[in-house]
C-alpha cells in the first residue's frame, strides 16, 4: 500500500532499543516510525519527543534506493549512507529491541531497487552484472545477502524483514514470485549461519493476503521465516481493490474480519510493521477512477483499540503505527506528483499537525496496561 512513498527519505525510523532484546512470551512491542510531520530538524525532535518515551521498539524503514555497487563488491558504501546510519543510531534509546526493514525491490514490488548514487541527491548506476537480472540470479543474491549482512552488522537488530510489501509482487507480478522465493530461501540459509539470533521474515499486504491465490502462492515463504510481517491499512479498501483483490468488510470488521482471519491462515508469530488509520476522508485521482480513502478520529480510535486488544491476544511480537504526527506541514513543500500520492497517509497521526493528541492517543497508552 506504502508503494509510492516519496524517496527523498532514505530511512523511516520507528521508536524503541537497540540490540538483541528477550521477549516475553505474553509480551507485545509497540513503536511509531520517526517519519516527520515537516522537513526541519525541530520536527524531527518533536517526533522524537513523543515516540520515544510512548514505545517500545525502535525500527527502520528502508525503501529507497540501494548500493548494489558496494554491496556486490564488498566496497564502502557512500558516505552519506553512513552518516544517516550514525544519525539514526544515536537516537535510539539504550536496551530496547531493535527491527530493519529492507527489501531487494523498487517500489513498483517487482523490480529491482534503483542503485544509490555518490550524494542522496545523485542517481547511482547498476553494476552490469545486475542489469536486467532476476531476483534469483546469483550476483543479485550475492549482492543483496551481503547488503542485508552489513545492515544487521551495523545496528544489531532482533528482527529483520527482508521483502517489504513483498505480496505485492505475487498479486501483480506473479511469474517474479518464484525468483523472490529463491532469494528469500539463500540469504535466509546465510543469516541462520552468520546471524542465528535474528529473526527474518517478509512483509505482506494484509488485503492482498487474504486473496485465496495469493495467500497460497506466498505461503511456503511465510512457513520458512520466523515471523510473518504485515501492512496493513484498513481504511485504502478502494486501493486494493484497484489491483484486483476482494474489498474489505463494511464497519468495524473492515479490521476484525482480516485480523480474526490472520492467525487461522498461520501459526507464524505475527508482526505488524506498519498500520496507520486515516482521520479525514481523501479522494486521490487515479486515470479514469478516483480512489476513495475514508476515515474519522472515531473510527482511528475503534480501530486501534481492537489492534491493541487482539494483539495482546494472539500475542504479536510488535505493531508500529507508520505515522505519529500528521504531516500536513509537509506536504506544502511538495510540489511534484508524488505528493498527491503522499495524501493518503498524511493525516493518520495520533497527534494533528499542531502536535495535539487525537482520541485514539488515549487507546494506545492503554497497551501499557495489564
Amino acid at each position: 500500500m506504502k508503494t509510492f512513498f516519496c524517496s527523498i527519505f532514505i530511512l523511516f525510523v520507528c521508536a524503541g532499543n537497540a540490540g538483541l532484546h528477550a521477549q516475553a512470551p505474553d509480551s507485545v512491542l509497540y513503536g511509531f516510525t520517526g517519519f516527520p510531520h515537516d522537513f526541519t530538524a525541530t520536527a524531527e525532535d518533536e517526533v522524537h519527543s513523543i515516540i520515544n518515551p510512548n514505545s517500545t521498539i525502535y525500527a527502520i524503514h528502508m525503501d529507497t534506493c540501494l548500493p548494489w555497487k558496494q554491496a556486490l563488491y564488498n566496497q564502502p558504501f557512500p558516505s552519506w549512507i553512513t552518516r544517516g546510519w550514525n544519525s539514526i543510531k544515536a537516537r535510539i534509546p539504550e536496551g530496547r529491541p531493535l527491527y530493519i526493514a529492507m527489501t531487494p525491490t523498487s517500489f513498483d514490488r517487482y523490480t529491482l531497487a534503483n542503485p544509490c548514487g555518490s550524494t542522496e541527491d545523485t542517481p547511482g548506476a547498476m553494476p552490469a552484472l545486475l542489469a536486467g537480472a532476476k531476483f534469483n540470479n546469483l550476483y543479485v543474491m550475492r549482492a543483496y545477502t551481503n547488503y542485508v549482512r552489513r545492515v544487521i552488522q551495523a545496528f544489531n537488530p532482533s528482527y529483520v524483514n527482508i521483502g517489504i510489501e513483498i505480496s505485492e509482487m505475487a498479486l501483480e507480478h506473479a511469474e517474479e514470485w518464484p525468483a523472490y522465493e529463491a532469494l528469500f530461501h539463500h540469504v535466509r540459509a546465510q543469516l541462520r549461519t552468520y546471524h542465528p539470533a535474528v529473526k527474518v521474515g517478509i512483509e505482506l499486504v494484509l488485503q492482498s493476503l487474504m486473496h485465496p491465490p495469493i495467500g497460497a502462492l506466498v505461503k511456503s515463504t511465510v512457513e520458512a521465516s520466523d515471523y510473518i510481517g504485515i501492512s496493513f491499512y484498513p481504511y485504502s479498501s478502494e486501493y486494493g481493490v484497484a489491483l484486483g483483490v476482494p474489498p474489505l468488510p463494511a464497519g468495524d470488521q473492515q479490521w476484525l474480519g482480516p485480523l480474526n482471519w490472520l492467525r487461522t491462515y498461520t501459526t507464524k508469530p505475527i508482526a505488524i510493521c506498519e498500520t496507520g488509520y486515516t482521520t479525514k476522508d481523501i479522494v486521490i485521482p487515479a486515470g479514469p477512477i478516483n480512489l476513495g480513502f475514508y476515515g474519522d478520529e472515531a473510527k482511528q480510535e475503534a480501530y486501534l483499540r481492537d489492534l491493541i486488544t487482539i494483539a495482546k491476544r494472539d500475542r504479536y511480537l510488535f505493531a508500529i503505527w507508520f505515522v505519529p504526527v500528521d504531516y500536513e506541514k509537509l506536504l506544502v513543500t511538495r510540489s511534484d506528483i508524488a505528493a498527491e500520492w503522499w495524501r493518503i497517509w498524511v493525516n493518520t497521526g495520533l497527534f494533528n499537525s499542531e502536535l495535539q493528541p487525537k482520541p485514539a492517543w488515549s487507546q494506545w497508552q492503554s497497551w501499557k496496561l495489564p
